[in-house]
């Protein structure tokens, strides 16, 4: 007699001086795709002064009025200088004293005073994670937030984010030792996942004027560090490829045989209903590998 009722969440992304925002629906046990939005600033739109700050608040407001969307339920990744994100192996019994443990083991490393961080974790099997992030970047992306039309919004960070995207997207149903990797311009975040589950975690970055053969070798030795926590004697096949510089010259191709690996770009969309997407939209979706994080976010609001 009554139909199900319809629940909409959305994913926002700032990377590349671009606004990355997936917005999806689920009804029962149906998920569909309602919008894919790629909008450029003009500047970075970083929040690092009052110019960053009232242009990202203006280009949420013009997206949600040009596209007539609705951002009641969003999530939003804080950038990488936001926060600090460490694993650590589970040493003691008990999800209490894990916690506490972990706790301790953040206050060692963070600067300045704690109370000036908003730390969380995430516990699997073998690993603890800890995230700090810094409550005056929180405060201001909540500003922004409020003034840009998004009442109470979710923040995330983005290794989190990409590992929502795997599991929504029904990557991880084999339990496949994997590496998925997400690159922009400026950087890139890496995650191991074990029989289902976050494993390790590594990030790194470089400024604009680097060469790409001096990218692939940061990342060569950042994702080497990686690939070695946890099992050695069990080393992943593939590494699923995301990001807004995932595509670019192929690179990241290149990356993953340097490493030994199959490289496949990541779907985050495998398995969603796409058919409700405008034209417009749906042009979007050979590119669909750089809404992964975007997508993350917002499976975390439907589903979490």
């Amino acid at each position: 007699m009554f139909g199900a009722k319809e629940r909409t969440a959305t994913g926002i992304h700032l990377v590349d001086n671009t606004l990355w925002i997936v917005q999806i629906a689920g009804v029962e046990e149906v998920t569909e795709l309602h919008a894919l939005v790629q909008h450029a600033l003009s500047g970075s739109g970083r929040l690092d002064g009052a110019g960053g700050t009232e242009e990202l608040t203006q280009a949420l407001l013009q997206v949600q009025q040009d596209r007539g969307l609705s951002f009641e339920n969003s999530v939003m990744a804080l950038p990488q200088e936001a926060f600090m994100l460490k694993s650590r192996p589970l040493v003691v019994a008990g999800e209490k004293a894990n916690r506490e443990h972990l706790l301790w083991e953040a206050k060692q490393v963070l600067a300045g005073d704690p109370n000036a961080y908003s730390i969380d974790f995430a516990l699997t099997r073998h690993s603890g994670f800890v995230v700090a992030a810094h409550r005056h970047v929180l405060d201001l992306y909540l500003d922004v937030c409020n003034r840009g039309g998004i009442k109470n919004p979710d923040f995330d960070i983005p290794p989190f984010a990409l590992y929502n995207a795997m599991e929504v997207a029904d990557l991880l149903a084999d339990e496949q030792d994997i590496l998925a990797l997400d690159i922009e311009s400026l950087g890139a975040c890496a995650i191991l996942v074990r029989g289902g589950e976050m494993a390790g975690v590594a990030s790194c970055s470089w400024d604009e004027d680097v060469e790409v053969s001096s990218r692939i070798s940061d990342l060569e030795e950042c994702l080497g560090m990686l690939l070695k926590e946890g099992d050695e004697g069990a080393r992943p096949e593939r590494m699923l490829i995301a990001g807004t510089a995932a595509i670019e010259g192929h690179w990241s191709m290149e990356l993953a045989e340097n490493l030994g690996l199959s490289g496949a770009l990541m779907d985050p969309f495998r398995g969603i209903d796409i058919s409700p997407l405008a034209a417009a939209d749906a042009s979007l979706l050979p590119s669909r590998s750089k809404f992964a994080i975007s997508a993350g976010l917002a499976f975390r609001g439907l589903f979490l």
